[in-house]
């Protein structure tokens, strides 16, 4: 007996997101906006907000950068930022000194 194929949203927009982060489908025209949270009076977090329209009512989704000196400002992480942006979602990507001022060679010293 065939039973239809069930596809959801989900899975579709993951196609997208991938075929967006190989620049297989284009990026739809991405808005960022950056500002600095706080967390205390004394830890500030640099902070990028990546949106295609209105994020009123979008889904977010928080995207934390690798251990490297870039940061936020690694070009992976905002392509990716922008190919999940373009298909709907609000992509916060805040950054962490302690990953971007990781120094492995000292770390891999007292392991």
């Amino acid at each position: 007996m065939y039973r239809p194929l069930k596809i959801s949203i989900n899975s579709i927009n993951s196609i997208l997101v991938l075929l967006r982060y190989q620049n297989i489908i284009p990026n739809q025209s991405i808005k960022c906006t950056e500002l600095f949270l706080s967390a205390s009076s004394s830890n500030r977090f640099r902070t990028k907000y990546y949106y295609y329209q209105d994020v009123r009512e979008n889904p977010v989704i928080y995207l934390q950068h690798g251990m490297n000196t870039h940061g936020i400002e690694d070009p992976r992480i905002i392509e990716l930022a922008k190919s999940i942006a373009s298909c709907g979602y609000v992509v916060v990507t805040p950054e962490l000194s302690v990953f971007k001022e990781l120094n492995l060679s000292q770390l891999s010293e007292t392991i």
